[in-house]
């Protein structure tokens, strides 16, 4: 179950940091927090790997963000 949370982390990190880098090279502002954001992804992926070293497909990637929601709400 902490992979899951880790994966779910990673995903949102790393989904995040796109926009930003976008809008820090179109607008002339820092890269520091699209950068922190990708370093911080980076690490929530080898970290999911730590505690799943199998790994996981992209069929489970769904199942996951489900468990972590239902932790959350439970």
């Amino acid at each position: 179950m902490t992979g899951d949370y880790f994966l779910v982390g990673a995903v949102i990190m790393g989904l995040l940091s796109f926009p930003s880098l976008l809008g820090a090279f179109t607008h002339g502002r820092s890269f520091l927090m699209p950068i922190l954001l990708l370093v911080g992804s980076g690490v929530s992926l080898v970290m999911t790997f730590r505690y799943k070293p199998e790994g996981f497909g992209f069929e489970e990637i769904p199942d996951s963000f489900i468990r972590v929601i239902g932790a959350f709400l439970n």
